[in-house]
């Protein structure tokens, strides 16, 4: 399942958190549980100092979603941005004792992939079919984990068959405290907002052809 998030955060503890199902709609309620959570808690937008935004990889317009309105809430704010890889996210919200293999669907039996260890990437993220992500990443005794595992669960217990130390099956694999620890990592080089792009792997007109079935 397709999930937003929005969170508050201060200093590096979690204020409050606000999760719902993604997909169509996404633009239409996000500024929305923005400004009710600022409420619930009595702040406004002058107590904020950055905005954290997931760049993908992921759904298309869910990024696009993201990316268009921090860039538009820091443009007005005069706010620097944290750009957060959400399989960085995904990795530092999960145990850090053994490799961790994550996983986010593309969509036509493919993944967006990559290893960490110790909550940090060691290689570049790999676009490619769910059928050979044993031959690329033929590692024993890890963890995967992340959005496609759900739908894909079968497939990977086969592929890695007495291999796998834990496959984790939440929602997504992401919290609230795995963002937080992204954006904070992130800050080191903060982006202005109009240099704040999305991580597209595949070209978007590629992803509208397949949705229409061409």
């Amino acid at each position: 399942m397709k999930t937003a998030m929005v969170a508050l955060s201060r200093g590096d503890e979690v204020v409050v958190t606000c999760r719902r199902p993604g997909g169509v709609g996404h633009s239409a309620f996000l500024l929305k549980d923005i400004e009710t959570l600022l409420q619930g808690v009595g702040w406004g937008y002058g107590d904020i100092d950055f905005i954290g935004a997931g760049t993908g990889p992921g759904s298309f317009t869910g990024v696009r979603v993201a990316v268009s309105t921090a860039k538009g809430l820091a443009f007005s704010m005069h706010k620097p941005i944290a750009a957060i890889c959400s399989m960085d996210a995904i990795a530092l919200s999960l145990p850090r004792e053994m490799p961790v293999l994550i996983l986010v669907d593309a969509g036509r039996r493919r993944v967006y992939a990559a290893l960490y260890q110790a909550a940090t990437r060691k290689n570049a993220i790999r676009l490619l079919p769910i059928t050979e992500l044993h031959s690329v990443f033929e590692h024993k005794n890890i963890l995967i984990a992340g959005p496609a595992v759900s739908k894909y669960h079968e497939q990977i217990m086969e592929l890695y068959k007495g291999w796998l130390a834990g496959v984790f099956t939440t929602t997504d694999g992401l919290t609230a405290q795995g963002f937080l620890k992204a954006a904070m990592k992130s800050l080191a080089s903060p982006v202005a907002p109009g240099d704040l792009t999305p991580l597209y792997l595949q070209d978007p007109s590629v992803r509208k052809a397949e949705k229409h079935g061409i």
